[in-house]
């Protein structure tokens, strides 16, 4: 079984200029990557919009930081014609108790073997 996955850090904090450029390199790698999972950090709610247009048709997208108002968070996504989520196994995010970070995580089921995966991606802050 091969399940593939994209992680990488947009990194926010860097000049706005080389964070498009960084974006449009990521959406590119992920576009020619087929990944079944993507975990990106540090995205902001401009690039999280270039994402959810680009990406929208091809993988279910989850995350919680625009509705707690948070300038940045991570973006779990999962490719629809490859993965699927169990029923009961609905993508969750956790926070450390001491401020250090943020767990989010699901079940998946790799649609043609059929084996599942926990899924799990830590952002520190």
């Amino acid at each position: 079984v091969s399940l593939k996955i994209i992680t990488y850090n947009i990194g926010t904090g860097l000049d706005e200029s080389y964070q498009t450029e960084r974006l449009l390199a990521v959406l590119k790698l992920v576009k020619t990557g087929d990944a079944d999972v993507v975990c990106l950090h540090d995205v902001n709610v401009r690039q999280l919009k270039v994402l959810q247009e680009g990406l929208e048709s091809t993988y279910l997208q989850f995350q919680v930081f625009v509705e707690e108002k948070n300038l940045s968070g991570t973006l779990l996504m999962l490719k629809y014609d490859t993965v699927d989520i169990p029923d009961g196994s609905q993508p969750y995010y956790y926070d450390f108790t001491q401020g250090e970070g943020r767990i989010i995580g699901t079940e998946i089921t790799h649609l043609q073997s059929g084996h599942r995966f926990h899924i799990l991606t830590k952002c520190f802050r």
